[in-house]
């Protein structure tokens, strides 16, 4: 058992020292990039998709979402260039300038605009029921609409509805 342990502890300490475990420096270098998500009107978007990427490339490097308050912040990240994207059903994408960390990691506020091909127009749903539904044990008139209800009694429309 002390066999164990000791080599655990001297390869921990031989990882340290050869670089291969990250260690207090690399911490330090990590950097915070915040921003907020808003409309034209510059109300904020919550839940919104906000995506980090490489400037270089634009290669895919975190994803979160915006609060509430629309706001949102990826952390621990390294040094380099980078931009953000951010996307919302209803919404354009929209991406944010080019940024280098390590530096003040504020990104300026990322405005969507409105998507008029996703935009809901007026809808009406019209029903009507048919004037004759069978059944199997009897037949149903549904006069309420029908020419046969028009200006006549109870008694005039079913004597017209059985002929």
């Amino acid at each position: 058992m002390k066999n164990n342990f000791y080599s655990t502890v001297s390869g921990l300490a031989f990882g340290f020292a050869a670089g291969l475990l990250p260690s207090a420096a690399t911490a330090q270098t990590a950097s915070t990039a915040t921003g907020r998500v808003q409309t034209e009107a510059g109300a904020p978007i919550d839940y919104a998709t906000v995506t980090l990427h490489r400037a270089a490339d634009s290669m895919l490097v975190k994803t979160e979402f915006s609060d509430a308050k629309g706001e949102y912040r990826f952390e621990q990240l390294a040094a380099g260039k980078y931009r953000v994207s951010a996307a919302q059903v209803g919404y354009n994408r929209a991406w944010s300038a080019a940024f280098e960390l390590p530096g003040s990691g504020v990104v300026a506020a990322i405005t969507l605009r409105v998507n008029s091909a996703t935009q809901l127009k007026e809808v009406q749903v019209v029903g009507q029921k048919p004037l004759f539904e069978r059944q199997a044990d009897r037949t149903i008139v549904n006069v309420e609409g029908s020419t046969l209800a028009v200006g006549n009694s109870t008694l005039e429309v079913l004597s017209r509805a059985r002929a």
